[in-house]
């Protein structure tokens, strides 16, 4: 993608769980949304967020909010006024994106400092906005502390925030033009101070070290698509970054991989499309000698759960296929694990906690592959298919240090035909795949979605992608979208005529929600919920957003915006309770609804824009 792409690229409002769907081929939507009639809610919206009070509009007006609500009444944002338990409240005035991060203690059993970041002044056409600041102590304002930051639209409505692991600090962009911004730390719970720390970082290309020092990528320049990597000591007297290398190259959106602990950090330099890049690995603090190269040809990197080896490929003389290796961190030492000249070479692959899943022999004419599984420490396979398969397959990663990851591929029945087969899956790395779906109508380009606890998955039947009357691509349709234990067992039908964007599933994996009925051009349909033993449905509602439905972490509630205008990205928040007297009843929360964070119990913290009730509201069902 380049630059120009990366800026361009809209994306629908932020899912309430906010962590990619497990697997290769898991689908994200881009937005559809009418241009014009966003534009029109931009300019009807209000905005409030400023340095430390309530300010103007961007067109230098007075807002008018109701009821206006310019400061926090003090406590955990999930709490009501006093002598209220249910209905709504606004928490303050503001014109807010997705993307809320509840930080802190505010909410602990002993409530200590806490609060909310947000991107405020959010415009839903260009992604853009403010990144703020409100603390959870009473009287406390929104404080900006990235003004026209975040991801600057780049990655739409994201404010780009990293905290420290005390949830002390927080570190964002501000001024973004086009992919690089000023990189600014702020202290938490106020927001202030705040001060920056480098210009010229590239978008989400920073992080926090576990010594509260930053590691980032600054004095990026997106026409050579090279920056430097820097490294900012928190305990250093002039707060000075210091230089760990210059000129590493932009072969990914985020330009290195960060070893699980965050001591090393892997990075190509001189890379090109075509040859590769040469790989280091820096330790992290820094050292005065620095680090030597590894490999050259380097097309893209990976480090195993433990950290102990970082899995790479380079590029074979075909231009087509690679070779497989992995560097030992402990001992420097370089192995190969599949796909050197003259053998076959690799054509995709992905890691599982630690071990190596890939394919190969895999070509345009045949388009078919077989895939293998073994150990990124060396050893034998775990196993290779026996028969041709899709190169599109998904894997899930362990969902704890000592479970299990899951692998998900699809058997190719039919020569002629390589996008669509059986259905096959493995616990990762136990053994073979085991047939669960042997239809011959499972489609892999629809992609994957596998439980948090990675004990179901589901998967699309007879996928098609609709087009627009104008061209323009859709969500695309299941006949069936189909649901099956990991482990092997009974198979079910979650929901037909379905969309494949997005799969809500309950934490303990009890009950399972898709969309049915599915309208790509409005982007809604039946919402559908099953109990995961069973297969029974046990709850449905209409009209339901293709995006915006999901459990509470506890699993005791539902939240979903039906009524869904794609056009003004926004509708009814409604509230199911997924068990008690009486169990899936569901109540009506609020109008002009854009988003919802994950609810509690039964409330939930939400976004309204439109009718002068711009904010961030709480709202409660019991």
């Amino acid at each position: 993608m380049s630059e120009r792409e990366a800026r361009n690229r809209t994306n629908r409002a932020w899912p309430a769980a906010r962590r990619p769907e497990s697997g290769r081929g898991a689908t994200t939507a881009p937005c559809l949304a009418c241009i014009a009639a966003l534009a029109l809610a931009a300019a009807c919206g209000s905005h409030s967020s400023v340095s430390g009070g309530t300010g103007a509009a961007s067109d230098g007006g007075v807002p008018s909010y109701s009821p206006d609500v310019s400061s926090w009444r003090g406590g955990c944002f999930f709490d009501f006024p006093v002598g209220q338990t249910s209905g709504r409240s606004k928490i303050v005035n503001a014109s807010p994106s997705p993307d809320v991060r509840v930080f802190g203690h505010a909410c602990d059993p002993q409530p200590g400092p806490g609060g909310l970041v947000y991107l405020d002044r959010h415009d839903p056409v260009a992604g853009t906005g403010d990144v703020t600041v409100l603390s959870s102590e009473q009287g406390s304002v929104p404080v900006v502390v990235g003004k026209n930051g975040g991801a600057g639209g780049i990655v739409n409505g994201s404010a780009g925030v990293r905290f420290d692991d005390q949830q002390t600090r927080v570190l964002t962009l501000a001024d973004v033009s086009f992919v690089t911004g000023q990189l600014v730390i702020a202290e938490l719970p106020s927001g202030a101070p705040s001060r920056p720390i480098a210009d010229h970082v590239r978008v989400e290309n920073y992080e926090f070290l576990p010594n509260g020092s930053v590691f980032f990528v600054g004095d990026y320049d997106a026409a050579k698509r090279v920056g430097n990597l820097m490294y900012w000591d928190r305990d250093a007297p002039q707060g000075t970054p210091q230089t760990i290398d210059s000129q590493a190259s932009r072969f990914d959106f985020v330009m290195y991989r960060m070893a699980p602990d965050r001591s090393e950090v892997a990075y190509l330099k001189s890379y090109a499309t075509a040859q590769g890049g040469d790989l280091f690995v820096q330790a992290l603090p820094p050292g005065p000698t620095p680090s030597a190269r590894i490999d050259s040809e380097v097309l893209g990197m990976s480090w195993t759960a433990d950290g102990q080896r970082l899995v790479y490929r380079t590029r074979n003389p075909d231009g087509v296929t690679f070779t497989l290796k992995a560097w030992d961190a402990g001992t420097g030492g370089v192995r190969v694990i599949a796909g050197a000249p003259p053998g076959v070479g690799v054509s995709t692959s992905d890691l599982v906690g630690n071990d190596v899943v890939y394919a190969d022999g895999w070509n345009v004419l045949s388009r078919q592959a077989t895939l293998h599984v073994v150990p990124a420490a060396g050893g034998q396979e775990s196993f290779a298919t026996s028969s041709p398969v899709s190169l599109v397959y998904a894997v899930a990663q362990p969902p704890m240090a000592d479970g299990a990851g899951a692998l998900a591929f699809v058997g190719l029945t039919d020569p002629s035909d390589p996008f669509s087969g059986d259905l096959f899956l493995s616990a990762m790395p136990a053994g073979p795949g085991k047939p669960v779906d042997e239809s011959g109508r499972v489609s892999p380009e629809a992609g994957f979605h596998f439980g948090p606890r990675v004990g179901l998955v589901a998967w699309a039947r007879d996928f098609r992608d609709p087009r627009s009357p104008g061209g323009g691509p859709q969500p695309g349709i299941a006949t069936e979208v189909m649901i099956a234990s990991v482990q092997g067992g009974s198979r079910f039908t979650l929901a037909t005529s379905g969309s494949m964007q997005r799969i809500g599933w309950d934490r303990l994996e009890r009950w399972v929600a898709a969309i049915g009925s599915f309208q790509p051009a409005a982007n809604l349909g039946d919402l559908i919920v099953m109990d995961t033993a069973t297969g029974t449905q046990v709850f449905s509602d209409h009209r339901v957003a293709g995006l915006w439905f999901g459990f509470g972490p506890d699993g005791t509630s539902l939240a979903a915006i039906r009524n869904w205008d794609d056009a003004l990205q926004r509708g009814e928040l409604v509230l199911a309770r997924t068990s008690g007297a009486p169990p899936w009843a569901e109540t009506p929360i609020d109008e002009d609804v854009t988003f919802y964070t994950e609810p509690r119990g039964g409330r939930v913290i939400y976004g309204v824009r439109g009718s002068g009730r711009d904010g961030l509201w709480l709202g409660g069902a019991w």
